[in-house]
């Protein structure tokens, strides 16, 4: 039973206040076939509107089955559309890019109807209505009959207890207007049919019930309710659409999409293009940084020197609690020059590097640091068979001091001592294995596999000029590192000489064996810092150093004021020479650090300065050379230029995508307003409406995303070839698999943050206004 009481429903238009149903007061029997007529304007569609819950009235109440649905939330509402009513539109209102089959399957979705039961009993309804061989047609391949059938069918799908139908024969020919009629007239058997008509002469002979309205007021009943008819009960079940039907809405809906549409997306993917295009040069443009950066810092390390070195004033770090006084006169002329002792712009400065500071570089960040090479003036004495069993010596002499000469033949490590890191990363292995022990050596060649010829002759390989000697002829030869006390023996005139009894060295206990283990090159693009020939650790030259220190022919040398080898006198200084000479140095008398790039070169800077500022004395602190200072900073200053403009690109580019999304997302919106009108008045809940469309601007998201990207790849290679032609850089662009896909979930939540609000906002309005579209 439905009651309307006191309903009232006026429009305010143009600041004027327009009554268009006045204290309408009407009861429905559960089961009869109602007229509603009336002049134009004189409220029928409005009163049938509020009855499907499609506007609500300004003033009275609706109580169906004893229920005041006035007061129905918004999902009790969605509910009592879906499965109480059932509404039959003059336009037919059916959605244009769904088949007649899922235009009325849609309803029973909406009402949580399981697939399979819904696909029978539409079936079951096209067959009743005629419209069986009319399934897979959509609504224009239709007549206006079979449309009007149609939408009966989807009306009736959840068995509504109320059929509501506005001028259902009006766009009819008589006969489809009969037979619609007809079926109108046999539903009422078993609900309630309200129809509302200007065709006085179809009601009269058809229903049981004329209602007359005039002017929003009812003028005459023909058969009112009686108060003794039974009242029944009322109770609301939700509504939910499944993401699987969203899913399946959304993509039919894309399917039906309109040129503009599709170009409106084609545009967005190229604004994705365009990002693609900024992230890959950005990512290309820092490839290319960090090659400039470590090839500088390779060319340009940071070197510490032990001994007397100049340090200009500007970086000489006070002590604690101390104050520079600067000595350089702050007046300047415009007119004239100043005269100036410039030996105060700089200061002579003792370098002691000992074993507190060696322990404080271990603490340098790995992630900063490429490689440290420490320089020892340490003597290896080493001895090896050759194929014919000779005993051959090699001296392995100190490095060179010289300070553009920073080609190392010790192995770089990592601040953790750790040799692989470094040697993988930049030197490509030919033969054997990368050196994991202090013990192992390596042989290094050119980029051409060259080394010295007098080299492999010099450690018992009788080979030519251009000749070729096979990788498993070196890797694996073992050389012993002998002691200086074996290595030296006194002659008859209680002077040192070097001995010849290489059996006792082979034999002795104090020798350590030491094998070449590997064979390696530099990387292209790699750090070439180790000098061609024998490489070995620097951990190899401490333990030479210490065993030679506590060496008799070192202690000899240390007590004697003569040249244990010759017998000559000499002074202090030269006796301190030669015992240095023969024991090798406790601590390394150059150090030199290989940045990573320029920022890592900044940190490892400021925590060497960082070292002195904790000193308390001036001989504790220790200072470096860094020869490229003024052009790291104006290149950086540069790089960083570039970074940003990249960087600016991108965000114009994102800000144009969203604005390309969110005209095309609204206009899909605005464009289905209709569409969503039908949705609500079929009893879809708002948010599951935003859901559909959600879904929507997901999809165009990810597939807009995807041509982006895609494009973005494919183009890589012919743009890169001619911006190669162009500029003579090679790799200008990088794609990034991550990148891809950041992107395209970028696009993604690009599209959900545009499409979103429009749905929503639509979404909340009344049906009345949506269907009127």
């Amino acid at each position: 039973m439905l009651q309307l009481v006191s309903i009232g429903k006026d429009f305010n238009i143009e600041h004027e206040r327009h009554i268009v149903l006045e204290e309408v007061d009407l009861t429905f029997r559960s089961k009869e076939f109602v007229a509603i007529l009336g002049k134009s304007g004189a409220g029928k569609t409005t009163l049938l509107n509020i009855i499907a819950g499609f506007t609500e009235p300004t003033s009275g109440k609706i109580l169906f089955k004893g229920e005041n649905i006035n007061l129905f939330s918004d999902h009790a509402w969605d509910s009592y559309r879906n499965r109480t009513i059932g509404f039959v539109f003059q336009d037919y209102s059916l959605i244009n890019h769904l088949t007649v089959f899922e235009n009325v399957r849609i309803a029973m979705e909406i009402g949580g109807v399981d697939l399979k039961t819904a696909d029978e009993k539409t079936e079951e309804l096209l067959a009743k209505f005629g419209l069986t061989d009319k399934m897979d047609s959509y609504p224009r391949e239709l007549s206006g009959g079979e449309q009007q059938r149609a939408v009966l069918a989807r009306a009736l799908a959840n068995d509504p207890e109320i059929l509501l139908c506005d001028e259902p024969t009006a766009s009819l020919d008589d006969k489809a207007a009969q037979e619609i009629i007809r079926m109108l007239k046999e539903e009422a058997k078993s609900r309630l049919v309200i129809m509302v008509t200007h065709d006085t002469g179809y009601a009269e002979q058809n229903v049981d019930r004329i209602i007359w309205l005039e002017n929003g007021l009812v003028r005459e009943d023909t058969r009112p309710w009686s108060p003794e008819e039974e009242p029944e009960t009322y109770e609301a079940r939700p509504t939910k659409i499944s993401l699987i039907a969203g899913i399946r809405y959304a993509a039919k809906s894309l399917k039906s999409t309109s040129f503009r549409r599709v170009f409106m997306g084609l545009g967005y993917a190229v604004g994705i293009l365009c990002i693609s295009f900024a992230f890959n040069m950005s990512t290309g443009f820092d490839d290319s940084i960090s090659s400039f950066e470590s090839r500088i810092s390779t060319d340009n390390p940071i070197i510490i020197n032990d001994g007397t070195i100049v340090v200009g004033r500007d970086r000489i770090i006070p002590l604690k609690d101390e104050v520079l006084e600067d000595e350089v006169p702050e007046d300047r002329y415009a007119d004239a020059v100043v005269a100036h002792d410039m030996s105060l712009n700089s200061v002579e400065k003792e370098n002691v590097i000992e074993k507190s500071y060696l322990d404080q570089l271990t603490r340098l960040d790995e992630d900063d640091v490429s490689g440290i090479g420490y320089i020892q003036k340490t003597v290896l004495h080493l001895i090896r068979y050759n194929e014919e069993g000779f005993r051959l010596p090699l001296d392995i002499e100190p490095e060179a001091t010289e300070e553009q000469d920073i080609k190392l033949s010790v192995y770089p490590v990592t601040p953790s001592g750790d040799i692989k890191p470094f040697l993988e990363e930049n030197y490509e292995l030919l033969s054997g294995s990368y050196p994991e022990k202090a013990t192992d050596i390596c042989l290094v060649v050119d980029e051409h596999g060259q080394v010295d010829t007098a080299l492999l002759q010099k450690i018992g390989y009788d080979i030519e000029i251009h000749e070729p000697l096979a990788y498993s002829d070196l890797v694996g030869a073992t050389f012993m590192l002998v002691d200086n006390d074996d290595y030296y023996r006194v002659n008859g005139e209680g002077l040192y000489e070097v001995s010849d009894d290489y059996e006792g060295m082979l034999e002795s206990e104090k020798s350590i064996p030491v094998t070449l283990v590997g064979i390696i090159r530099p990387n292209e693009g790699g750090k070439d810092i180790l000098k061609t020939g024998l490489v070995y650790s620097s951990e190899l030259c401490t333990m030479a150093a210490e065993k030679a220190r506590s060496s008799q022919v070192a202690v000899a040398q240390r007590r004697s004021d003569k040249d244990i080898f010759t017998g000559a006198l000499v002074d202090n200084d030269k006796a301190k020479g030669l015992a240095e000479s023969i024991s090798g140095e406790q601590f390394p008398s150059r150090i030199v650090i290989y940045p990573r790039n320029f920022n890592s070169k900044q940190r490892i800077l400021s925590f060497l300065d960082d070292y002195n500022a904790r000193c308390t004395t001036r001989l504790e602190q220790v200072y470096y050379s860094d020869y490229s200072d003024s052009m790291t900073r104006n290149a950086e200053s540069m790089l960083k230029g570039v970074k940003i403009a990249l960087r600016t690109i991108a965000i114009i580019a994102s800000f144009n995508c969203f604005f390309i999304m969110f005209v095309m997302v609204s206009d899909i919106v605005r464009s289905s307003r209709k569409e969503i009108g039908i949705l609500k008045a079929l009893g879809v809940y708002k948010y599951d409406i935003s859901m559909i469309y959600f879904i929507e601007a997901l999809m165009i998201g990810a597939f807009s995303g995807m041509v982006g990207v895609c494009a973005s790849f494919l183009l890589t290679y012919p743009v890169n070839l001619l911006l190669y032609k162009t500029t003579g850089v090679p790799e200008i662009l990088v794609f990034d698999m991550k990148t891809g896909i950041f992107l395209v979930v970028f696009s993604i939540l690009l599209t959900i943050t545009s499409g979103l609000i429009p749905a929503i906002r639509t979404s909340r309005e009344e049906a009345r206004k949506l269907l009127s579209t």
